[in-house]
């Protein structure tokens, strides 16, 4: 989704539309960040789980 967005705004020929996009990139990297931080908080084996497996978001 984070590729389809701008790809997409490209493909319409539209170079205008890249800033709502970048836009919505950052706020979806924003979430997966704060969701990522709540999971460690709030699970118990989650920061053993991302440790253990390499495609993990990691930080």
């Amino acid at each position: 989704m984070l590729v389809a967005t701008p790809a997409s705004t490209l493909a319409f020929g539209s170079w205008l539309a890249l800033i709502p996009a970048a836009g919505f990139f950052a706020v979806i990297a924003r979430r997966a960040r704060l969701e990522d931080e709540f999971l460690k908080r709030k699970l118990t084996g989650y920061r053993h789980d991302v440790e253990r497996v390499p495609s993990a978001p990691s930080g």
